[in-house]
């Protein structure tokens, strides 16, 4: 990862981070990429769960249009961010980063932990990614690049939508006990938890800041089930 971040600045390039397991919207790469407005610019946004095989069972025979893969994910929400709407009681959806909630436009999503696609990189990231492991991109350095006044937030699914395609099988977030705390503790590090589930006292600054703004889903359908 670090010798293809020395190359973008060798090349002057735009970083882009792509997951074999994430889906895009079509347009998507093109808005990230015009956002981008200064030599150290950085743009982040949320990234929803689906599950993978009911996803992409449906998904095989469509594209990758921001309406199809809107319509799907709300299909295929992963149960966490299903029930993180405003009539369930059981909202975990922080688990992933994002909190959705019904308005009478749309949906607003509650996004703290926004995963960088599209970056400028400096010589400083390549010294704290030296330092880090390779998964620090959404967990911790956004907080760096807050801080350096270097991040954007796409704010709307219609500049970008992502998914990830989770399996419901999966150890990571399941075994057993669905909507408990215990589980979480297996794989969710305590500095992300939301306030109230924050047994340090500590969190990271962006998925402070970053709580406090919403995510618009301009979903035009009418009410899911």
């Amino acid at each position: 990862m670090v010798i293809h971040l020395q190359e973008s600045i060798k090349r002057n390039a735009i970083w882009f981070w792509v997951c074999s397991d994430e889906i895009i919207t079509d347009g998507a790469v093109t808005n990230l990429v015009s956002m981008v407005d200064s030599d150290d610019c950085c743009i982040a946004t949320p990234v929803f769960r689906v599950e993978k095989k009911k996803f992409l069972n449906e998904f095989k025979n469509n594209d990758n249009t921001k309406k199809n893969v809107l319509e799907l994910s709300f299909k295929y929400f992963y149960s966490d961010i299903v029930d993180s709407f405003k009539d369930s009681n059981n909202n975990v959806s922080w688990t992933s980063g994002i909190s959705i909630e019904k308005t009478g436009q749309g949906y607003l999503a509650t996004n703290t932990l926004p995963s960088v696609y599209c970056a400028k990189i400096i010589q400083s990231d390549i010294d704290y990614y030296k330092k880090n492991r390779a998964n620090i991109y959404d967990h911790l350095w956004p907080s760096k690049l807050l801080v350096e006044r270097r991040l954007r937030v796409v704010s709307s699914s219609d500049i970008c939508f992502v998914v990830e395609l989770t399996d419901f099988e999966s150890g990571k977030f399941y075994n057993g006990k669905f909507h408990t705390l215990e589980r979480l503790e297996e794989w969710h590090k305590l500095r992300d938890y939301p306030l109230r589930y924050n047994f340090e006292n500590r969190r990271n600054i962006h998925s402070v800041v970053m709580g406090s703004f919403n995510y618009h889903i301009n979903y035009d359908r009418g009410n899911i089930n």
